[in-house]
């Protein structure tokens, strides 16, 4: 089947545009890899990690955005099948697949009941649920493009990003703890067996980043296990304290009773 590559991408930018308001409302790159609309990872203020989706500025109506993106995410999809992609439509198409989701999912919640604390907690678990699906999504098209550009350090810094963040929505403590820490894991140790391989040359200053995100993990994830390592020791030593005192009101009443 033929295709004309000039005429996708160009097409693919149009309907970016209009879902995003515009060249000022495109996602930027991550940090040190440039901006504008030729980047596609996320940052928003709904997460921490800048390769979340979440909400963007401009595009007309809710509608209007998902409709655009939902065009933009098939003619990735289209291109992607008949020919390799740039490293930077990946993270396009990633970014516009899970903003995709994210919307989606956002309109099915909406209109379901607001107001209470009850309603606002369901909210805040719903809002949860968006974003985690969202990052899911982003990530798993990142690891398709990881297999035609493993030495890419600005791809690894996305799908890095979208795993620690997955990371984090599980509530994984620990470096090791199973599940999405032991994915996390991984993860750097494939990004840093393979950035620099190949003929793909990654700029010193993403490279770097990778070492800094791995530290900053490992520091929250050192953290998080000491903290719950001294709850559970303060609930051990309560549960003893409770033990000497029953014992002792034990003692007691039995010597009231001689």
């Amino acid at each position: 089947m033929s295709y004309d590559y000039d005429a996708l991408v160009a097409s693919i930018a149009s309907h970016r545009r209009r879902a995003y308001g515009g060249g000022g409302g495109v996602p930027p790159l991550p940090e040190g890899g440039g901006g504008g609309e030729n980047g596609a990872a996320p940052s928003d203020e709904e997460s921490s990690s800048p390769s979340s989706p979440s909400p963007s500025t401009g595009g007309g109506s809710k509608n209007t955005k998902v409709d655009e993106l939902q065009k933009s995410v098939d003619l990735f999809a289209r291109l992607s099948s008949h020919c390799p992609m740039t490293p930077l439509l990946w993270m396009q198409y990633a970014y516009d697949a899970g903003e995709t989701v994210r919307l989606l999912l956002l309109q099915g919640d909406e209109g379901e009941g607001e107001g209470d604390e009850e309603e606002d907690e369901k909210e805040d678990e719903k809002e949860a649920r968006r974003r985690r699906q969202s990052i899911e999504t982003s990530s798993s098209i990142l690891e398709l493009a990881l297999g035609e550009f493993p030495g890419c350090a600005l791809l690894r810094r996305m799908h890095l990003e979208s795993v620690v963040a997955l990371t984090s929505s599980c509530g994984v403590v620990g470096v090791g703890g199973g599940g999405a820490s032991d994915e996390a894991d991984a993860a750097f140790d494939d990004a840093f067996a393979s950035v620099g391989e190949g003929s793909h040359r990654s700029e010193d200053e993403i490279v770097a980043s990778l070492y800094r995100m791995h530290v900053s993990y490992l520091l929250n994830s050192n953290s998080n296990s000491s903290s719950t390592s001294a709850l559970t020791k303060d609930g051990d030593d309560n549960e003893a304290q409770a033990e000497e005192v029953a014992a002792a009101d034990a003692a007691t009443a039995a010597a009231g009773l001689v």
